[in-house]
């Protein structure tokens, strides 16, 4: 029944994928231009990079370099989402107010807290 009313309508999957990229461009540029608080800005970078293995898992085992066909498109869309969140954090820290110090408190406790790195700032040489 909703199959009939969406075919009467002029609605097919293909309109509404187009929609979905649309508004996810949009959201993009969102992220760019805006401010977004340090946890979103982790939970975003987190998305990015699980996205990124993702799409590196599934071109290492393509069978066909023909199943992928979307892989140029995704790997745009990918990179300008990864574009705008390297402009987002440089914005972040750049800005002086409440996250000037902490632009993204997931990766900046687990880069502090890794073994084999080594500080920015010592507090010997002061």
């Amino acid at each position: 029944m909703a199959d009939v009313n969406a075919k009467a309508r002029g609605i097919n999957a293909q309109s509404i994928t187009n929609i979905v990229v649309a508004f996810g461009f949009v959201g993009i540029i969102g992220i760019m231009l805006g401010s977004i608080p340090p946890s979103m800005l982790s939970f975003l970078l987190a998305t990015n990079i699980s996205l990124a293995l993702m799409v590196l898992m599934l071109s290492l085992y393509m069978k066909n370099p023909l199943e992928f066909t979307t892989f140029p498109s995704v790997l745009l869309i990918l990179t300008f989402f990864r574009l705008s969140l390297n402009v987002a954090s440089t914005k972040l820290i750049l800005t002086p107010g409440a996250g000037a110090r902490k632009p993204a408190p997931l990766f900046n406790s687990s880069a502090r807290s890794s073994p084999g790195t080594i500080p920015l700032s010592d507090s010997s040489f002061s």
